[in-house]
């Protein structure tokens, strides 16, 4: 209980004597207004891979913060490590996605279910890796990379199956970034091309063939890897940054 005195003493037994108003103290409902409300998302720097381990930046739904002007206040950039490289050979493409706002930002990050992303035909590649367990079930953070020629035109030809009808719900990573910092990644990259396989088709007997392809060296010259970022919130063309990389002859580096 509260005490609160008002008035002065005049001596015992006088009518004016100071009068005691008690007042009730709050309860914890009534003092609840005064906590802020619990903020949703991990603040965190550095990989991104680490935030997507992390179950306090899981969330399994859409931010309920309102989030803007990310296109504005994240500055991303890819660094090819190193820039030059010989036919056949792998380097790794560095991602930095950096806050360049004056006050802290909520950056959210999609993981999307495997079953919602195209996804290369292995069987058409010959020692394609060996797909186990349910796909759909797996969740992950996506960094699709695509190379370009000179021309711009995608040196891979290995063809692409379509998303699932009935995708998993996706989930957020949601990370508070602050000002001036940043959440990276690295993604390998090598100086290889996978040609377009050869159609199908039935042999004499019936039996149909599926050719497959493998995977060859990059002639030297420039190329251009660009890489999508699953920042929700963003336009297809807000989420793509690119680098350029230089694919070196053999012989250029035997003379240096």
């Amino acid at each position: 209980m509260l005490a609160i005195g008002a008035g002065c003493s005049r001596g015992p037994g006088s009518d004016d004597a100071a009068k005691i108003t008690t007042l009730p103290a709050q309860s914890g409902a009534d003092s609840s207004f005064l906590l802020p409300p619990e903020r949703e998302g991990c603040v965190r720097t550095g990989e991104i891979d680490l935030a997507e381990k992390d179950p306090a930046c899981i969330l399994d739904h859409p931010p309920s913060e309102p989030v803007r002007d990310l296109a504005r206040a994240l500055r991303m950039t890819l660094v090819a490590d190193p820039p030059e490289i010989q036919p056949a050979g792998t380097l790794l493409l560095r991602l930095a996605v950096t806050n360049v706002a004056r006050s802290e930002l909520l950056v959210p990050f999609e993981i999307a279910s495997v079953g919602s992303l195209a996804r290369p035909d292995w069987s058409r590649f010959v020692g394609g890796p060996e797909i186990r367990g349910d796909p759909a079930a797996a969740v992950r953070l996506a960094f699709p990379v695509v190379t370009l020629d000179a021309h711009e035109r995608p040196v891979d030809g290995l063809p692409m199956l379509a998303p699932r009808a009935s995708p998993a719900p996706s989930r957020i990573i949601a990370v508070r970034l602050p000002p001036g910092a940043a959440m990276t990644h690295a993604v390998s990259w090598w100086a290889m091309r996978i040609p377009t396989p050869a159609q199908k088709y039935h042999d004499d007997a019936g039996h149909l063939i599926v050719p497959q392809t493998y995977p060859v060296p990059l002639a030297p010259g420039e190329y251009t890897a660009r890489l999508d970022v699953p920042v929700l919130g963003l336009a297809p063309a807000e989420r793509s940054v690119s680098t350029n990389v230089r694919v070196i002859d053999m012989r250029d580096l035997r003379d240096k």
